[in-house]
């Protein structure tokens, strides 16, 4: 049985964007019956565009699913006081080192999910079960000089719906990320035996579960310093 201590931190690593989803979803019922045509058939071939046309246009605009999450990251690194940063490079680089170890270990297993499977786990996803802030704080840490791929690629997710991943090269393959920093899920999940790398698979998500306390407990810091840049009077 799952503890609580596990089942909180994953409700933490689903974002806080639901809230903004709703709102939006219920400004779009609440609109005339004129402007939104349910009829799912209408939304090709002419016509007035049907309602999921509108729900998806709505919800590229607000900040939900994985780009909700990136935003939030984003925060979270940029908002660290000094000696905070350099405590999560530091655990960061921890998490880096197990993932290389893995990689290593599991060679057998990501050939068969490269020749075998050919990255079918990649494909009708839904990103935001597989990726969430911890795992963007840390890519946004240890491959800083993707950040600008990411947000491009964030402009075209739907959220709610399956699709492929987004972070797929040309919309096919392989992972525009570095092999080492990469989501937690991405690396810890095989569809093939995992008896010979157990151990190597438990020791990267502990370190995963190390950075998700560090990023609570950090939190009042972080909404501390936000309270007195608001009245003017910088972080402490």
């Amino acid at each position: 049985m799952e503890s609580a201590y596990f089942l909180w931190f994953r409700q933490e690593r689903a974002g806080g964007w639901r809230a903004e989803a709703l709102k939006s979803l219920l400004a779009i019922w609440r609109r005339p019956c004129n402007s939104v045509v349910l009829s799912p058939c209408q939304e090709k071939g002419g016509g007035q565009p049907g309602a999921a046309y509108h729900v998806a246009s709505v919800l590229r605009k607000v900040p939900v699913g994985i780009k909700a999450d990136f935003e939030k990251a984003e925060r979270i690194v940029a908002g660290l006081r000094p000696v905070d940063r350099v405590k999560l490079c530091r655990i960061c680089d921890e998490i880096q080192a197990a993932e290389a170890d893995l990689l290593k270990q599991a060679e057998h297993n990501m050939d068969r999910c490269i020749e075998a499977c050919q990255g079918l786990c990649c494909r009708n996803i839904q990103l935001e079960a597989i990726i969430g802030v911890w795992d963007l704080v840390y890519i946004l840490t240890v491959a800083k000089a993707y950040r600008d791929r990411m947000a491009a690629c964030l402009e075209k997710e739907i959220p709610f719906y399956a699709a492929d991943c987004i972070f797929l090269e040309n919309g096919v393959g392989p992972c525009l990320l570095p092999a080492t920093a990469r989501a937690e899920v991405c690396l810890t999940t095989f569809c093939s035996r995992t008896d010979a790398i157990d151990r190597e698979i438990r020791a990267v998500k502990r370190k995963f579960y190390k950075l998700g306390w560090f990023i609570a407990t950090r939190r009042p810091l972080l909404a501390y310093d936000r309270l007195r840049r608001w009245l003017g009077k910088g972080p402490r």
